[in-house]
């Protein structure tokens, strides 16, 4: 009885400081990326997006950028699935 007790005090608490862990910094964090994604491709294609030579280049740099923000928002969904996962695997069975 004290076993199963103490396994589930411990599981509780492990999970609310997962839960308090993702809403101080994750969430933060998510936002930084995504913002840090767009402006990294942006500096990146800053040259194409402008097109000073007029070569008519722009569309591709937009395409270059919007590809960024994809795989920025694809990451951060696989980081989102692993949280989750981890959160489920903490479920509590009493």
């Amino acid at each position: 009885m004290q076993k199963n007790l103490l396994s589930i005090m411990l599981a509780v608490g492990l999970k609310s400081e997962l839960q308090s862990f993702i809403n101080d910094y994750g969430i933060p964090l998510v936002a930084a990326f995504l913002v840090l994604g767009v402006a990294f491709g942006i500096v990146k294609n800053l040259d194409l997006i402008v097109d000073k030579e007029g070569s008519g280049s722009r569309r591709e740099g937009i395409t270059n950028v919007v590809w960024i923000v994809g795989y920025v928002i694809v990451a951060l969904a696989v980081l989102a699935g692993v949280v989750l996962l981890i959160n489920s695997k903490l479920a509590i069975t009493i």
